[in-house]
């Protein structure tokens, strides 16, 4: 293995065993069948270094104020009960912006859905502009919900999935 590829990589708990960055960003307001996936398929490459976003942050931002959200002690308590129910390797850090500490910290693979697949490749431009080797981009395709649109937080919130992604019928 040559320097430059260790350089990005990091000692576990196993002392001789060296383990693969992966970085995933998101606010984990309701953990549903779409964040499971994308945090087993980031899983599979090894350990998750994960930015959650901060309430500060998310005020920001008018998508965040069609319906509540969970605080962020909240999400961090289930995002963490999934991922220790699952045997994940993980750690959590709260994140301020859409880079969280990526265009610094040396990452092999950053996870993205079709949503934040853009925001990837701005960081990848900004790492590159400073002379920072991009970042692995691993596209996670959405999670499907029975009625072929993709689950996500905001359509659970508005009551027409769970979610596992069942529609709800009233």
């Amino acid at each position: 293995m040559k320097l430059s590829e260790i350089k990005n990589k990091i000692i576990c708990n196993n002392e001789s065993e060296l383990c693969t960055r992966v970085v995933i960003g998101g606010t984990f307001d309701i953990i549903h069948k779409g964040h499971e996936k994308l945090l087993k398929h980031g899983s599979k490459f090894g350990k998750l270094y994960i930015g959650i976003t901060s309430d500060e942050y998310l005020k920001k931002y008018e998508k965040y104020k069609k319906h509540d959200i969970n605080p962020l002690v909240i999400r961090i308590k289930k995002l963490e009960t999934f991922l220790t129910d699952n045997n994940l390797e993980f750690e959590i850090q709260i994140i301020n912006d859409p880079y969280g500490d990526t265009l610094e910290n040396d990452y092999d693979y950053i996870i993205v859905s079709p949503e934040t697949l853009c925001n990837a490749e701005k960081i990848n431009k900004i790492r590159i502009e400073k002379g920072k080797k991009p970042i692995n981009i691993e596209l996670c395709e959405f999670e499907m919900a029975e009625d072929n649109k993709p689950i996500s937080t905001t359509r659970i919130r508005c009551n027409e999935l769970d979610k596992c992604g069942n529609v709800l019928k009233y």
